[in-house]
């Protein structure tokens, strides 16, 4: 099995790290902001992108976001 948590593919994140949040699924995607230990966001999608497992939602701007939130 992985080690990796399954989230659900849909929910709200708590945040137990530091946390980038990217305008595309990809480690290479400039920093926009960031969610740190105690915060919390909801996500609506789940995928998989250079070996993480990502949490994806629309921001404020109405522009959707990305969160790695751990390797696979």
């Amino acid at each position: 099995g992985s080690s990796a948590e399954e989230l659900p593919s849909k929910g709200t994140y708590y945040f137990t790290s530091r946390k980038e949040v990217r305008g595309e699924p990809s480690l290479s995607s400039p920093e926009l902001a960031y969610y740190d230990n105690g915060m919390s966001v909801y996500y609506d999608k789940v995928l998989k992108s250079e070996g993480y497992q990502w949490i994806s939602y629309i921001g404020g701007s109405g522009n959707r976001r990305y969160i790695a939130i751990s390797p696979l």
